[in-house]
């Protein structure tokens, strides 16, 4: 069973609650060859998005989003939009958003085929699995998860995030960037030897006094043995990499005067 053309145009209205940026008057949506073509498909007049051509108004799609509904089993309505939004063209300007509904819906659906229905389509998206992993791992941070003490709820996402840690070739830094206490203590009880890596990394490149005390204080200041060598480390010429080497040892000195004075002497 297809959409009517009613319940495609609802989702247009301002009080459908979407972001007013993919908002766009229904009137002038409706005189693009774009918008025949979806309609179309969604409600059944054709079986193909042949046709469809990049234009701004294709981020307008994003609307219907909320129409969303099972992805596990989903009906053909649902099927038609999943469709819709893994057209070449129209998925460039609803990824975002979608993955975000993604994400929240596998959030509140904690069974195993949820979240693998849900796989599929980030990887139809273009994400691979270190893709996926930087985004959840980016995500809980900004979920309450961004402190030391912080643990994943038991369930497909936590197996999934574990995993990725476990039998990744290299570090994988959130998508976000930036310092995540959660990343570093899950390194930490995983693969210890790219907490090191994060952790020398983020001093250096970020130079920000609290993660500077955060780790002089940190099981006992186990990290400031290899911060030490790579500040004075003087084999990159960068201009850029010695000021951030710098500010660092600035840093230290601000927190402990008395142990890193020399450090700021051999530094200058």
């Amino acid at each position: 069973m297809a959409f009517t053309v009613e319940e495609i145009e609802k989702a247009f209205s301002p009080d459908n609650g979407q972001n007013s940026y993919y908002m766009h008057d229904i009137d002038e949506v409706r005189k693009s060859t774009n918008y025949a073509i979806t309609l179309d498909y969604l409600t059944g007049k054709s079986a193909s998005l042949q046709g469809i051509q990049q234009h701004y108004h294709l981020n307008t799609w994003n609307v219907l989003i909320p129409l969303l509904k099972n992805i596990e089993q989903p009906s053909a309505e649902t099927q038609l939009l999943l469709n819709v939004f893994h057209d070449p063209q129209i998925g460039l300007f609803v990824k975002h958003l979608f993955c975000n509904w993604l994400k929240e819906y596998i959030s509140s659906n904690h069974s195993q085929s949820a979240f693998d229905a849900a796989i599929q389509h980030f990887k139809q998206c273009g994400m691979t699995a270190g893709d996926i992993f930087s985004y959840f791992i980016s995500d809980l941070s900004f979920a309450g998860f961004n402190k030391p003490e912080a643990s994943l709820p038991e369930g497909p996402i936590k197996n999934f995030v574990i995993y990725c840690i476990k039998n990744a070739p290299k570090l994988i830094p959130p998508a976000h960037g930036g310092w995540n206490h959660f990343y570093f203590s899950l390194l930490e009880n995983i693969r210890p030897e790219f907490a090191k890596e994060y952790a020398l990394n983020n001093l250096i490149s970020v130079a920000d006094v609290g993660l500077i005390k955060y780790f002089i204080q940190h099981n006992n200041g186990a990290y400031i043995p290899d911060i030490i060598p790579n500040i004075t480390n003087r084999q990159n010429p960068d201009i850029h990499s010695l000021q951030a080497r710098f500010a660092t040892a600035i840093l230290l000195f601000q927190v402990d005067e008395n142990k890193f004075r020399d450090l700021v002497y051999q530094m200058s």
